[in-house]
């Protein structure tokens, strides 16, 4: 999708010069960087496959003259997620896109608890500790949004992917009243809730 000279000249006013996305190898993660860098958005892209972050730097920047920073890092992690903090040290960051994700289905009492308690991480903790930080700076600016990936699932439990549709429950409802609590501050709250997670999505749709 090609944004108008308007829309990316708005977008640029609204929130500045840098955006960093999660996950951002593939699906969603890769339509938003694609989509913000088509608006000469200067990006920070996560994922934890450096070689796939090295191909799609490439392709964005030969197509784009723009900047881009790339953090192969699993941000499960605290150490992950302080890496992305590090990287935007000093940089116009004014967009946040918390995408990166994962979902476990079957029986949760044969699932791994390893897993279930990474995706828990990952899907929760980490979206916490990424948007308190760049929130705290979004406030101080008075400018600035975020992104979250919601789910359908959210609204209920669903069986055979409880604890998932129980992450997605705590986006959609972080999201929701972070939108009001920050309002006062122009930092703006936007949610995809998605069914199809191949579905594409678009950046002057969300915000």
């Amino acid at each position: 999708m090609q944004l108008s000279a308007k829309e990316k000249k708005r977008l640029k006013t609204k929130y500045g010069d840098w955006a960093i996305v999660t996950g951002a190898t593939s699906g969603i993660g890769l339509e938003l960087a694609t989509q913000l860098a088509n608006a000469d958005f200067n990006l920070i892209l996560n994922s934890r496959h450096l070689e796939k972050l090295k191909s799609v730097q490439y392709n964005l920047k030969f197509k784009n003259n723009i900047q881009i920073k790339i953090v192969d890092a699993d941000i499960s992690e605290p150490s992950g997620v302080e890496k992305i903090i590090q990287a935007a040290q000093n940089l116009g960051v004014g967009l946040l896109i918390n995408n990166a994700g994962v979902g476990t289905s079957g029986l949760f009492v044969d699932a791994s608890l390893h897993s279930e308690i990474n995706m828990l991480r990952l899907n929760c903790e980490t979206v916490l500790s990424l948007t308190h930080y760049f929130s705290q700076k979004f406030k101080q600016q008075q400018r600035g949004g975020i992104i979250f990936l919601s789910s359908l699932v959210a609204f209920q439990g669903v069986p055979y992917a409880a604890n998932y549709a129980a992450t997605k429950a705590y986006i959609q409802s972080f999201a929701e009243a972070l939108s009001v609590e920050l309002k006062p501050f122009n930092v703006v709250m936007c949610w995809q809730r998605l069914q199809d997670p191949s579905k594409a999505v678009s950046v002057n749709g969300l915000i």
